[in-house]
């Protein structure tokens, strides 16, 4: 079996090997070159977004959108990332989510010429699908949970939980805030509360077509929640269900560990 320094090595060649298929215009070939880097070391981001611009070109956007949303949450200071992402929302016709995606690009790299362009060139706000109202409560969702999680790594749990109830509170739909919530939870461990936002969030998430790492850790909290319940067989599912979202040696050791007799 290779060692992780030999895995990285190989998929940093993928990747490479991606590059030159891109630049030629082999995007089929780039595709498989970059899904080849990500099953060897699937938590570059690089790689991530260089499959999603291969994405775009071959018009598949919404892998587009997913591949660039989780290249975000490995690396969310990366501007690029967020306008990859704005660039496929937009080819769905989701401008909301474009302007959402470009301006958070922009707070990473506020002169970032192509990402002014991008959000310059998008229609004004009240044309946009989402009303101003729903895109004023969504903004205010962000900034909530960017309180909450200031707050989670100050390991200030409750006031935590309190940010992301207010961003729920405006954006309802969205899984990450539950997630977040959960991880509060679990924190304060009130865990029956811990284990309905867990659900919640799956099942959002599902509903939505989220990226893979974020079920995989909503699942993963319902499975501790349950878990600390005594509630064994059902953490043993929630468990396997997030292994089905991404693979994990900690997840697999957690699930051995409701299983063992």
């Amino acid at each position: 079996m290779a060692t992780l320094q030999q895995r990285k090595e190989q998929a940093t060649k993928a990747k490479e090997e991606g590059n030159v298929a891109y630049t030629a215009g082999n995007y089929s070939v780039a595709l498989e070159c970059y899904t080849r880097a990500i099953d060897l070391d699937p938590n570059n981001p690089v790689y991530r977004s260089n499959r999603a611009a291969t994405y775009f070109q071959l018009n598949m956007f919404q892998q587009a959108v997913d591949d660039s949303q989780w290249a975000i949450e490995l690396s969310p200071t990366t501007a690029k990332f967020y306008f990859r992402k704005g660039a496929a929302h937009e080819k769905l016709g989701q401008l909301y989510e474009a302007r959402l995606a470009y301006t958070n690009g922009l707070r990473q790299d506020p002169g970032n010429h192509e990402i002014q362009a991008a959000l310059a060139a998008l229609p004004p706000p009240g044309q946009c699908r989402t009303s101003m109202a729903m895109e004023e409560r969504k903004n205010k969702a962000t900034a909530f949970k960017e309180q909450g999680n200031a707050a989670f790594t100050q390991r200030q749990w409750a006031p935590a939980a309190e940010a992301y109830t207010k961003a729920i509170e405006m954006d309802p739909a969205e899984m990450v805030y539950y997630n977040n919530r959960s991880a509060c939870y679990l924190e304060l461990n009130e865990l029956e509360k811990a284990v309905a936002d867990a659900q919640r969030a799956a099942e959002i998430g599902k509903t939505t077509g989220a990226p893979k790492r974020l079920l995989s850790k909503a699942y993963t909290r319902l499975g501790e929640g349950l878990r600390r319940l005594g509630r064994k067989p059902e953490a043993a599912d929630a468990y396997r269900k997030a292994l089905a979202e991404e693979e994990s040696d900690q997840i697999r050791q957690k699930l051995a560990e409701v299983t063992r007799a």
